[in-house]
Parts: structure tokens; sequence; C-alpha cells
């Protein structure tokens, strides 16, 4: 479990170091973005906000601190942070834009014989999911997900069943209204081509597909092998735009010697 640091502690850090830092959402992305930069602090939820809108009002508050956060669907939805310390994963969130990399997909087929389309295949499962997670951001329904992904097991993406039991409380009028807009999200965005899908949404559907062809005596983790694999980081939009804000200001002593 994550230590709560404080605002007014995380506020400090950059006092203390006399430097810019970098705070990341979680575990998964200090390992990751450890590797390219330096001064990559975690920032943790609390009772009342998650880790992203933290980091967002801190980099906002004070120009030593840098954000690196999920998109989530931010970019879609046009609800990115304007702040110019803020940068965002190219795809939704650190653990997707890792494992959908053409290294990690390589290594995919090498490794356990899986192929890309295999992959692509649960997130077109599920994407009922994603295009309700949209609605839901869109109008802070507080869908509770883990309701809502068991309920679609069965249901699918008859959102005329699924939306009239997690949100009874609704009027028809507007439970019409969302069925709606969650077929429009299918209609023009092209969830499946683009990897728009929250990973811990699919995060148990791979990791079953993969552990089923793998060794059950292979005890490596899953999380260890994806970041072994992976080597995309210097293609990505999130990696350049931080190196050229870095580089820009200055300060390009966060980005590590020889990435």
């Amino acid at each position: 479990m994550l230590k709560y640091i404080s605002e007014e502690s995380l506020q400090n850090i950059p006092k203390m170091l006399d430097s810019l830092v970098i705070y990341v959402e979680g575990n998964f992305d200090k390992k990751l973005y450890s590797k390219y930069f330096n001064n990559i602090f975690i920032v943790s939820n609390d009772n009342e906000h998650g880790a992203k809108d933290k980091i967002i009002k801190l980099a906002h508050d004070n120009l030593n601190i840098i954000g690196i956060v999920d998109a989530d669907f931010d970019k879609i939805e046009n609800t990115c942070s304007s702040c110019p310390r803020i940068f965002y994963t190219d795809l939704c969130d650190a653990e997707s834009m890792v494992f959908f990399s053409p290294s990690v997909l390589t290594a995919m087929k090498e490794l356990y014989g899986i192929e890309e389309t295999q992959f692509e295949n649960i997130l077109d499962e599920y994407k009922a999911v994603t295009a309700v997670r949209i609605l839901d951001k869109r109008y802070n329904l507080g869908i509770s997900f883990k309701t809502f992904s068991q309920m679609f097991k069965n249901i699918g993406t008859d959102f005329n069943k699924s939306l009239a039991i997690a949100l009874s409380n609704v009027p028809d009028e507007n439970l019409k209204q969302y069925c709606n807009e969650c077929l429009k999200i299918l209609s023009e965005i092209n969830l499946v081509q683009l990897k728009i899908c929250r990973w811990h949404d699919i995060e148990y559907k791979i990791i079953s597909k993969i552990y089923k062809v793998k060794n059950s005596n292979v005890k490596t983790s899953f999380e260890y092998v994806i970041l072994t694999e992976y080597k995309n980081f210097f293609e990505t939009n999130l990696y350049n735009n931080i190196c050229c804000f870095l580089r820009d200001n200055n300060v390009s002593d966060l980005i590590k010697i020889g990435s």
C-alpha cells in the first residue's frame, strides 16, 4: 500500500531538492518513468481526491512540479488540463501504452505465441464497458464499475438492460438519452483501433490468456515481462513532449543520460 503524503509535503519536495519534480499516479508508473527521468514521486489517493486530480492541482499551483497522468478519456472528451506542466499518456493509461506497443506485442507473439488480433478481440469484447465509462465521466454518474463489469458479462452491449440496472434511480427519459449516447460512442469512435480501454478492465482477461499457454512452473511476473520487453517509449508523444518542455526550461538534467 502506498504511504499517504500530505499535499503540504508534496508541495515542499521541490524546495527540499531544489529542483523540479515529476509526480505520477502509481507504482507501475514510477517503475516505467524512472527508467527515463529523475525525481519521480508517487502521489496516492485520499478519501476526497484521486491521485490524478491531486497531481493536476499540484502542478497548477507550483511551477516546480510536473505531472504525468493517465489520459483516461480526457483526449477524446476534450477535457485535458491546460496546465503546461501536465503530460498525458498516449493511450488511456500507462499500462495500456506499454502493453499495446509494437515491442511488447511482438514479445507476446514470440514468448507465448499469441497474435495481436487476439488482444484486439479482448478490446472488442470490452468496448461496451468503455462506452459506459466515457458516459460516466461525461455526466459524473457515479456508476459502480465492479458491479457493471460483472453484469456486462451476461448483458453485453444491450445498454437498455445494463444501464437500467446500473442507473435504477434515473428517469426513463434520461436513461434513453444515455443508452443512445453509448450507441453513438460505439458508432463514432473505433475503440479497438484506437485502443481506448482502461487497463484494469481488461488486465485479468489478458493475463489469463497468457498464462493458459505459459508454463505454470515459471513464476515471472507479468509486470516484469512487459516492462522488460518495452522498447517504444522514446517514440511516444509523452516522452517527446516532456523532453521538449524540460529542455526549453533548462532543466534537461531530469532526463536520464542515455535516454
